[in-house]
């Protein structure tokens, strides 16, 4: 929700004001959530993991807010179990490579980036006012990317309670399919306009395409990739897999926002939207096959499944999809 926030203030001032001005005011924002940030606990798991257990209980209790102490104490303990390095086990790089279930869990969580960013949205979004103006909106190209962030700020909202109503897996491909359609229609109408054929009737087209667009990636493939990456890995790999799926996230949406101009000058918007769209769309046809529905499962149930391990507690869950 607050990314959707910082991209509204960004479309909302962004075009009235200098660089420098948006930028200081872009640090202003992140001075907001660091200062009150230093009053927040510390992660019982980090403390647990350093061995300061009486600091995470008090962290723990004070996250949980009024909750029984037995109730506290026996999450501590969850953590604890969760927190020890399995014997006979590497750790670092190599486990991360060799293992069967933390290599699996690594490649499923560089998928579902991978389609996170080839579908074009950071482009679409630091890009959103050259786009509206290449569609020839009726609409102010500054007015269009303002009602598209605050689509984007509210539609963040709702995507807890589809994740507990439909699941991670269903609600991520429901959400990339809903974006591949929205480029693709996009790209429909780029055609049309680039075919000299009327379209006053549809003008209103990109604002609707790109809005769809944003709240089907707040619901689903933007923050759900992470949070599988999240949950696929034991405690003494997540610091380790998550550095490095982020690294490998950050890195492809550099490539797509400095290729966006080039490829639009040798697709055209017709061919570029065309392509983030078809990609997206087989995207999560390969999500379908590979991403295991963990609905129901604990941390370790998962990290077992990855494993390849079944425990009675697995045996009970729909697991189609693991690869």
């Amino acid at each position: 929700m607050f990314v959707g926030l910082g991209f509204l203030i960004e479309y909302c001032v962004g075009p009235y004001v200098s660089y420098t001005t948006l930028a200081v005011i872009s640090a202003c924002a992140a001075l907001a959530f660091a200062v009150p940030f230093f009053l927040m606990p510390e992660s019982p798991h980090y403390l647990i993991a350093k061995t300061r257990r009486k600091e995470a209980v008090e962290a723990l209790r004070w996250l949980r807010g009024n909750v029984p102490p037995h109730a506290v104490e026996r999450e501590i303990s969850s953590i604890e179990a969760t927190s020890k390095k399995p014997t006979g086990h590497l750790g670092g790089c190599l486990e991360l490579v060799t293992r069967r279930g933390p290599c699996r869990a690594l490649l499923l969580c560089l998928y579902l980036m991978f389609c996170q960013q080839l579908s074009g949205i950071n482009a679409i979004i630091s890009f959103s006012q050259p786009i509206f103006l290449a569609a020839h909106m009726s609409l102010s190209s500054s007015i269009s990317p303002m009602l598209v962030g605050a689509v984007n700020c509210i539609s963040s909202c709702f995507t807890p309670p589809l994740v507990r109503r439909f699941g991670i897996k269903n609600t991520l491909i429901g959400s990339g399919v809903g974006m591949g359609l929205c480029n693709i229609l996009l790209s429909v109408y780029f055609y049309l306009l680039n075919s000299n054929q009327n379209v006053d009737s549809i003008s209103v087209l990109p604002v609707i395409c790109l809005m769809a667009y944003n709240i089907f990636f707040c619901l689903g493939i933007g923050p759900l990739p992470w949070t599988v990456a999240a949950e696929m890995f034991p405690v003494h790999l997540k610091g380790l897999a998550n550095s490095v799926i982020g690294a490998f996230a950050w890195l492809l949406a550099f490539g797509v926002m400095r290729s966006y101009n080039s490829a639009v000058l040798a697709l055209g918007s017709f061919g570029i939207f065309l392509l983030y769209g078809l990609l997206l769309i087989v995207g999560m046809v390969g999500t379908f096959f590979m991403l295991p529905d963990t609905r129901g499962l604990s941390l370790q149930d998962i990290q077992d499944l990855m494993d390849g391990r079944k425990s009675q507690e697995l045996s009970s869950v729909d697991n189609f999809g693991y690869f």
